[in-house]
């Protein structure tokens, strides 16, 4: 665009407009005809710069040589012009190029502050999960067998009876506090090692509780009960003696940081007993997505 009107003025210092002299409408007619060629008197008594004055003096008045100063100055004007809005242009060139190429590493020093921060805000979120696992409670709800086989043993008294489970013990091992807000834990009897039995846990989202804060590495006892109540002396020797049933614990927990922001802890543990060590431990099991912390 600034070109186009440096040229325009170029245009406009080349072929600059007649002025007008004043008479109107008349001007205007005589200009279509031919001026008429200027007068030359003769005068013998008169001298020789007056002669010559005559000679290069025009009708209006006007010096040929003025008028084309005025013109080269315009052309001068206009070309100084011109060469400052090419400059110009080409700085502005220059920079935008130059805007471009950072613009990648304006991303890639975007991308280091993010990270940065959110190392921040994970080194200073809370991380509640287990720390501990007791061993089982699995006290069946019957009587030792009677010498006789062939009798079912006696259930035990109702005030004897305890319900199986197991206490477990969540930490927070972050920074600030967290504040549960629902969950739910289970302990499940089945028949692989590797895989968890079938259960909804997963699908539901636990069991809503009044909030519950746990502060910076504070630490909460938690039961999770036997799915069905109590064992039978069967069940419990399928576990510990003949090991051919597995225990589970399975849970899930959801809870907020100090932001507001919502966090998630699944877990699935395993009771070993078919290791020759000297008693069962508990270890993680199950598939990945059982054991997660978001």
């Amino acid at each position: 665009m600034k070109a186009c009107i440096v040229l325009a003025l170029l245009l406009f210092a080349a072929n600059p407009p007649q002025k007008p002299d004043g008479k109107g409408q008349q001007s205007n007619l005589s200009a279509n005809r031919e001026a008429p060629a200027p007068v030359v008197i003769v005068n013998n008594a008169g001298t020789d710069k007056e002669t010559d004055k005559a000679k290069t003096e025009a009708p209006n008045g006007d010096t040929s040589i003025w008028a084309n100063a005025a013109n080269w100055a315009l052309v001068a004007i206009g070309f100084i012009t011109f060469i400052a809005v090419w400059k110009q242009a080409r700085e502005t060139a220059k920079a935008t190029q130059a805007m471009r190429d950072s613009i990648p590493l304006q991303k890639t020093a975007a991308d280091a502050a993010l990270l940065n921060a959110q190392a921040v805000i994970n080194a200073e979120r809370p991380w509640v999960m287990i720390e501990k696992i007791d061993e089982p409670y699995l006290e069946p709800w019957e009587w030792p067998p009677q010498t006789k086989p062939d009798e079912l043993p006696p259930p035990r008294p109702q005030s004897e009876l305890r319900l199986s489970h197991c206490m477990f013990y969540l930490k927070n091992f972050g920074n600030t506090p967290a504040k549960l807000t629902a969950w739910r834990y289970e302990l499940l009897i089945g028949d692989s090692w590797t895989t968890p039995p079938e259960t909804d846990l997963w699908q539901h989202e636990g069991r809503d509780i009044s909030p519950y804060a746990i502060a910076a590495n504070g630490i909460l006892a938690q039961p999770a009960e036997l799915v069905g109540g109590v064992v039978a002396i069967k069940q419990r020797d399928e576990l510990l003696v003949s090991r051919i049933k597995t225990l589970w614990l399975c849970g899930i927990i959801h809870y907020l940081d100090a932001f507001g922001k919502a966090h998630k802890t699944t877990f699935c543990w395993v009771y070993q007993t078919h290791m020759n060590g000297p008693r069962p431990f508990w270890q993680l099991g199950g598939q990945w997505e059982y054991n997660q912390t978001t």
